[in-house]
């Protein structure tokens, strides 16, 4: 893994990615969240999961701030948002252990297809 991946990564909504985006730079127009990983063994189930917890919870932080949940079609679209967004992470990120904590659900799957 490399340093830039191994400091951080970026959860963003969707269509953005995670540590190559640090290369170059978030995006400003999209909303983002750096999660630190370096403190983490990622090859260890414990650091998998404070590592997945840290995503999620980042998701649903920028994911809240870009979109308001005022309505159920608005709920929806915020829930979608924080799912996306968790599995670009947990993919981007790419380590065994994380990977198993979050399966792709069969609308994930479906769209790599």
């Amino acid at each position: 893994m490399n340093t830039i991946a191994k400091l951080a990564s970026v959860l963003a909504i969707a269509g953005s990615v995670l540590s190559p985006a640090l290369l170059a730079g978030p995006d400003p127009d999209v909303p983002s969240k750096v999660v630190s990983y370096d403190d983490l063994d990622l090859s260890k189930a414990a650091g998998a999961k404070t590592l997945s917890r840290r995503i999620q919870s980042a998701a649903r932080r920028v994911c809240d701030t870009a979109i308001p949940r005022r309505d159920l079609p608005s709920m929806g679209v915020y829930k979608q948002c924080v799912s996306e967004s968790i599995a670009r992470a947990v993919n981007d990120v790419n380590a065994p252990m994380l990977t198993a904590l979050h399966p792709p659900s069969p609308v994930q799957t479906a769209a790599a297809r």
